[in-house]
């Protein structure tokens, strides 16, 4: 799925699929997309419906996340419900969201120690629980400071407690003899831990850098904390031994390296791995890849090219327990033909609610936006960004992912453009369409009113481009974004929703702060909380060659 769906996890309920994916600083926060076969997804919900429930910095009125936020969750379904664990990582803490129904409504809970405490802690990443089949649960993370490697923590079976964590020793840099679970593997730069057990064996899985790249790994035991010399399991606070096998390797420094995923198996007893392509730095984020698994000498191997065999037990005495797989060159789809498709992207703002594709720059000031005071149109009400002319300091702005390579089905290039009224602007407003990604880069075709007239006006980052002023009688205006498949972004407007004039400069879309390009819609007012305009559609398009 070529667009920005990092660190994903993913689970099968009966002939369901069900994944997640990172979200940093947008809200709502962590992306639930549903999927019949693994090939075609479409976003149903989100774990986490406003983020100020996890911090105040989360919300439009501080807007301080960018680069943090929502981090690495994972997905399991438990006793009836669908469970996601994640942490905030500059010390908002563990977090677990529960619901009946992946779509919702999803019910927050902050995680707390031993003590009771809420788990408020600095720098821990990728938590992913297991249930035993008596109810008994453990929780795996990563301290990413110290020694950055993946912990057990003993946990309550409801998820609310870890129960041998402290968190002033969690707080604290540096191995603690307490307070921090059981570390299970200690070679640093060791995160994204998932748990599985198959056919009576433990399977956990991590990535860790090696040569500057990072590989997959998994360990694999009889018992989940491993097993001591004589035979007898660990236990926490003294682990035993695991097997260990990298099983996906590692890329040059410039290449997108499979990583951070899950494993899942079919009804038919196939296995997959899903992961982002994670060095990151492309325009498109971190994109997802479907990985076949291979089982050698019961270590499962994605992106092995080797004859499919299914079951931990299948190629027992092969010469393929060294092997090492995680080839994104391609293999057999656990579907056959059929028309691609992706995660909704157009939108005529006809429903009463969001559509899911979309989420908000921050959590949005809920009274400055509406989809029913003009029926089929989206109404954004404009207000004073935190400081004066910065985008990124700039409330309610809605946007979705950007597809790369036109949406990797063929296509060339993608065409996003959107109808808006401008009749509401005020002096001072600003508004239009926006290219930006993680808190540093953006690129916006947009409607400004100043002086009492309105005129277009392109930017790229400090760059700015005067256009033509606009007629009093011009109600409604067009623009567009035209991405070829390079990334290269160029911009459009219409007076009659017919004939497009080219605008602005070229815009190479760019990465940063661990997200890809995102696309959307925006409005502020630096002289005041006035003024308003309405999106009557916004449409994302593919063109072929």
């Amino acid at each position: 799925m070529p667009a920005d769906y990092s660190d994903p996890d993913l689970i099968r309920v009966g002939p369901d699929y069900y994944l997640i994916s990172s979200t940093f600083h947008l809200a709502p926060g962590v992306a639930v997309l549903h999927s019949k076969d693994l090939v075609n997804w479409s976003t149903i919900g989100y774990a986490v419906p406003d983020l100020r429930a996890i911090g105040p910095e989360l919300g439009w009125e501080r807007m301080n996340r960018y680069n943090h936020g929502i981090y690495a969750g994972a997905i399991r379904f438990h006793a009836g419900r669908f469970w996601v664990f994640f942490t905030s990582y500059l010390g908002e803490g563990f977090f677990v969201s529960t619901a009946r129904d992946p779509t919702g409504p999803w019910e927050l809970r902050q995680m707390r120690d031993a003590k009771g405490r809420p788990l408020r802690v600095m720098k821990w990443d990728d938590p992913c629980p297991f249930w035993e089949d008596d109810g008994t649960a453990y929780l795996a993370a990563s301290k990413v400071s110290g020694p950055w490697c993946p912990h057990l923590f003993q946990m309550s079976a409801d998820g609310a407690f870890l129960l041998d964590a402290d968190v002033d020793a969690m707080n604290r840099e540096g191995p603690q003899p307490y307070g921090e679970g059981t570390i299970i593997y200690d070679r640093p730069t060791s995160e994204a831990s998932k748990i599985y057990k198959i056919d009576g064996l433990y399977y956990l899985f991590h990535n860790e850098v090696k040569d500057g790249v990072r590989v997959g790994m998994m360990k694999r035991a009889r018992h989940l904390f491993g097993t001591h010399p004589d035979g007898s399991p660990g236990r926490p606070g003294s682990p035993g031994a695991y097997e260990v096998r990298q099983i996906m390797r590692g890329h040059g420094p410039s290449d997108r390296e499979p990583n951070q995923g899950g494993l899942v198996e079919t009804e038919r007893g196939q296995w997959y791995f899903v992961t982002h392509e994670g060095k990151g730095g492309f325009p498109d984020g971190r994109p997802l890849s479907l990985l076949p698994v291979t089982w050698l000498d019961g270590w499962p191997i994605p992106g092995l090219r080797t004859p499919s065999s299914h079951g931990p037990d299948a190629g027992a005495g092969a010469a393929g327990s060294e092997a090492i797989g995680g080839d994104l060159g391609g293999g057999a789809l656990p579907v056959a033909g059929g028309q691609r498709c992706f995660p909704q992207g157009s939108d005529d703002f006809d429903a009463a609610v969001l559509s899911p594709q979309w989420q908000w720059n921050h959590q949005p000031r809920a009274d400055f936006w509406s989809l029913t005071e003009r029926r089929g149109h989206l109404r954004l009400r404009a207000f004073r960004p935190l400081t004066r002319g910065d985008f990124f300091s700039a409330g309610n702005t809605l946007a979705q992912r950007t597809f790369g390579g036109g949406g990797g089905g063929g296509e060339t290039s993608a065409v996003v453009t959107l109808k808006m009224d401008v009749t509401g602007m005020d002096e001072g407003q600003v508004a239009g369409l926006v290219h930006f990604n993680g808190g540093l880069h953006h690129a916006r075709i947009s409607v400004r009113r100043e002086g009492g007239a309105r005129r277009l006006v392109y930017q790229n980052d400090a760059t700015i481009v005067p256009g033509p002023s606009l007629s009093e009688d011009t109600a409604e205006i067009w623009l567009r974004s035209c991405v070829d498949a390079a990334f290269i972004s160029r911009c459009q407007y219409s007076l009659d929703g017919e004939i497009f004039v080219d605008f602005g400069l070229p815009y190479e879309l760019r990465w940063g702060n661990y997200r890809g390009d995102l696309v959307g819609i925006y409005t502020y007012n630096d002289l005041g909380d006035t003024g308003h305009v309405d999106i009557d559609w916004f449409r994302y398009a593919f063109q072929s060659a």
